[in-house]
């Protein structure tokens, strides 16, 4: 899944200085950037939907195939 990466407060007055920045810009910026990452999520959820559709897909033609050819054979073997 694709989530914000983690702010991590560094050492020492600095880093914690630093933590707090980061996590205001992080909530006043969330109204922009959230919505993205909720599509991105939606479009990898899809796509991976699709990936597993196909390959039901794929395996059912191949195994139909499988018949069929096995089927072929008896045909000609009659004949």
């Amino acid at each position: 899944m694709l989530d914000a990466p983690r702010i991590e407060q560094g050492p020492g007055l600095r880093g914690r200085v630093a933590f707090f920045v980061k996590r205001v810009i992080r909530r006043l910026s969330g109204w922009y950037v959230e919505p993205r990452f909720t599509e991105v999520r939606a479009l990898l959820e899809d796509q991976q939907r699709t990936v597993i559709f196909l390959r039901k897909e794929l395996d059912n033609m191949h195994r139909e195939m499988s018949q069929l050819s096995l089927r072929l054979h008896q045909l000609e073997d009659r004949n």
